[in-house]
């Protein structure tokens, strides 16, 4: 949290002066002798400022592994500051859990996973994580850019005030809304999901109702036959005939 703290204001510091990293990830942070990291390696950096770039364009540029969605999709006009702040969050996943957000065989499959997956949780792969930390990194990797800290800064600060003891301001997602944005990401699969759980409704209720609509049937029928058993049994007893009224009233 603390090497991360850092690194987070060194990036602050560049963007607030007109330079976006986009290649931010471990191996491009150096540790001085005095335990201090070191931001490294520019080569794909760009002016916020302006259009150009220092590399060439139309292509991805960056590590799949610690890269933002919005850069892995070549969204260049949503690739600013808070992409650097999701870089960041990947780098704190890393030093949380020993392995990046998303790893596959493949780039494909690794750029795949990032567009469509959600991070394995870091308390998973460490179970001692505390909490807020966990809550830190994850806003970090959120795929919307407007739902992580807005500047490098934001990060740092939220940092800082885990590493002293005081409450955070980011809070956790919740169910409902992890199952809301899976579907705005998979809006085919949770419309055939939601398809299927109607169809089953539907079916469950037409059951429910047909059974319901028989077990009436049967109680009129049971109520009709007490009946005729009844005006039975009472003319049988007008008549004298005890032995078929008490063989009625016992039916």
């Amino acid at each position: 949290a603390a090497y991360v703290k850092t690194i987070a204001e060194a990036v602050h510091y560049a963007h607030e002066r007109g330079i976006l990293h986009r290649d931010l990830k471990p191996s491009n942070v150096l540790i001085d002798e005095h335990d201090q990291p070191r931001v490294t390696d520019f080569g794909l950096a760009k002016r916020l400022d302006k259009d150009t770039e220092l590399t060439l364009s139309g292509q991805v540029l960056g590590s799949p592994n610690y890269m933002p969605p919005e850069q892995a999709a070549a969204h260049r006009g949503l690739v600013g500051k808070r992409s650097d702040v999701y870089s960041l969050g990947a780098i704190l996943y890393h030093l949380l859990t020993g392995r990046p957000p998303f790893v596959a065989p493949t780039v494909a499959e690794t750029l795949q996973q990032l567009q469509n997956a959600e991070p394995v949780s870091p308390t998973i792969l460490n179970p001692r994580l505390p909490g807020d930390l966990k809550t830190i990194c994850l806003k970090c990797l959120e795929k919307g850019p407007a739902r992580r800290y807005q500047t490098a800064q934001e990060l740092a600060d939220e940092l800082g005030r885990w590493l002293r003891g005081e409450p955070i301001l980011a809070r956790p997602v919740s169910r409902p809304e992890k199952v809301w944005r899976w579907c705005r990401r998979n809006p085919a699969v949770a419309t055939l999901t939601a398809a299927a759980g109607l169809i089953f409704l539907l079916g469950f209720a037409g059951v429910t109702w047909q059974g319901q609509k028989a077990s009436k049937a049967r109680d009129a029928a049971q109520r009709r036959l007490y009946a005729a058993q009844m005006s039975q049994a009472f003319r049988a007893w007008d008549v004298g005939n005890l032995r078929t009224a008490r063989a009625l009233l016992d039916a």
